[in-house]
This record gives structure tokens, C-alpha cells and sequence, in this order.
């Protein structure tokens, strides 16, 4: 009989043993409310510190953009800066050269100048002289007997023609001197177009002295003959 009640007593030990076990891990389960406002919180701080990262890092892009953009913004400025540079420095090689070839300019039209002045000169020198010596022929021809009338005004013709020469020479050379002046190889092309149409203006006002005076050397040899005729 006892063992009867041993082994019933020892059932039930077994039976309670699990149900005690099993409620024990539910209580265990069960948080308190400081618990569950600590775990809330917690969660919070989480949630904040990944907002905050990702702000950090939407922050660290938008700044990173914006130093792309000044940087770019630089780029863009130094580029027409460099730009304009290089436009300045190909302006000043072009008006260094451009003042190079004026100073060349200058230089051979002055060169041409004193050429074409002295070339005048000695045509006026050569017919004045031509001049006297006619003039000395003419005093002889009137001393016998010769009328000198006409030769004498063929004589102030070749004068006329010489002043006219010489009026036209400086005009040609002034012109020549303009073309020193240019301030563009445009401009000193048509200055030098004038001054050679004036060069050989004054060219032919020569010629036409020399033309008069040989005129006057026929007329002065026919009054000559036809005086010995007369004799």
C-alpha cells in the first residue's frame, strides 16, 4: 500500500515539475515597464544616429557638389582667362609686328625719299646749268645781230617748265613721305600708288624741259643759219 502512495506521490512530483518549468521561462518573458521604455529608447538612439548618418552623409555630397560646381566654376574662369590671354598675347605679337614692318616701311621710303630728292635735284641742277650756258649763247647771237626775241621767250618757257617740275617733285615727295605715315599695310599700298603716279608726273615735267630745250638748241642753230645766210 505505502508503494502504492510512493509511486502516486512520485506521478504527480513529475506531472507538477514541467508546469512549474514551463511557467517559469514565460515569467521570465515579461519585461517591465522600464525595461520596455529603455528597449523604445534604445530604438529611438538607433533610428536618430541613422538619420543623423545619413544627413552626415547627404551634408558631405551636397558639399562635395557644391565643390564640384566651384571647381568647374574655376575651370570655366581660368579657361577664359587663359583664353583672353592668349588673345592679348596674339594682339601684341601682331602689333609688334605689325610696328616692325612700319619701322621697315619707314625706313625704305625714307631710303626712297632722299633717292628720288636727290634725283630731282640733279635734273634741276643739270637744266639751270643748260640754262646759263643758252643764256650766255643768246647774248652773243644778240651782240650780232641776231633777233633773240622768240629764243629768249623759249628760253623763260624752259624756266616756266623747270618751277613746274620742281612744284610737282615736292608734291611727289611729300606723297612719298605719307606713305612712312601709314598705319596699315592697306594704307601705305594706296599712299605708294599716289606717290608713284607723282614721281612719274614730275618724271615727265622733266622730260618736257628737256623737250623745250632741245626745241630751243634747233631754234637757236636755225637763227644762226639764216643770219650766215643772210651775210
Amino acid at each position: 500500500m505505502k508503494k502504492v502512495v510512493l509511486m502516486t506521490a512520485l506521478l504527480v512530483m513529475m506531472m507538477v515539475a514541467p508546469a512549474v518549468s514551463a511557467k517559469e521561462p514565460r515569467a521570465r518573458m515579461r519585461k517591465t515597464p522600464e525595461e520596455i521604455e529603455a528597449r523604445k529608447a534604445a530604438i529611438r538612439s538607433k533610428k536618430a544616429a541613422k538619420h543623423k548618418a545619413m544627413m552626415k552623409e547627404e551634408s558631405a555630397e551636397r558639399k562635395k557638389a557644391i565643390e564640384r560646381k566651384k571647381a568647374a566654376k574655376q575651370k570655366a574662369v581660368e579657361r577664359k582667362k587663359a583664353a583672353k590671354q592668349k588673345k592679348n598675347d596674339q594682339k601684341a605679337a601682331r602689333d609688334a609686328k605689325e610696328a616692325e614692318m612700319a619701322q621697315a616701311r619707314a625706313q625704305r621710303v625714307e631710303q626712297h625719299h632722299a633717292r628720288i630728292k636727290n634725283r630731282f635735284h640733279l635734273y634741276s641742277q643739270r637744266f639751270e646749268v643748260i640754262m646759263g650756258k643758252m643764256q650766255t649763247r643768246l647774248d652773243k647771237m644778240a651782240e650780232q645781230g641776231i633777233d633773240t626775241t622768240d629764243l629768249s621767250a623759249q628760253l623763260d618757257q624752259v624756266g616756266a617748265s623747270i618751277y613746274q617740275a620742281e612744284s610737282l617733285g615736292q608734291e611727289a615727295l611729300d606723297a612719298i613721305a605719307a606713305v612712312g605715315t601709314a598705319e596699315s599695310v592697306e594704307e601705305a599700298e594706296a599712299l605708294k600708288a599716289e606717290a608713284k603716279t607723282a614721281v612719274e608726273s614730275t618724271r615727265l615735267a622733266y622730260r618736257n624741259v628737256k623737250d623745250i630745250l632741245r626745241d630751243l638748241l634747233r631754234m637757236m642753230k636755225d637763227a644762226k643759219e639764216a643770219k650766215n645766210t643772210v651775210q
